[in-house]
């Protein structure tokens, strides 16, 4: 969050990357929401990140908003 929230998408997407490819169903629902994390939506890594840890958990497709 802290890296996000400094503007410094490239490392805080290196550090989700590791993180939402390790935790559960709650905590990639947590990065899915977080504002800390608004600055990288408009990512697409940060989407694509969302994405493939909600594929490996068998999660529905996300929800826009």
């Amino acid at each position: 969050c802290v890296l996000a929230i400094m503007g410094d998408n490239d490392a805080s997407l290196k550090m989700l990357e590791s993180t939402l490819s390790a935790v559960g169903e709650y905590q990639v629902r947590i990065a899915e929401n977080d504002p800390d994390f608004d600055g990288l939506r408009d990512d697409p890594r940060f989407d694509k990140l969302i994405q493939s840890a909600r594929k490996r958990l068998g999660m529905a497709e996300a929800q826009a908003g």
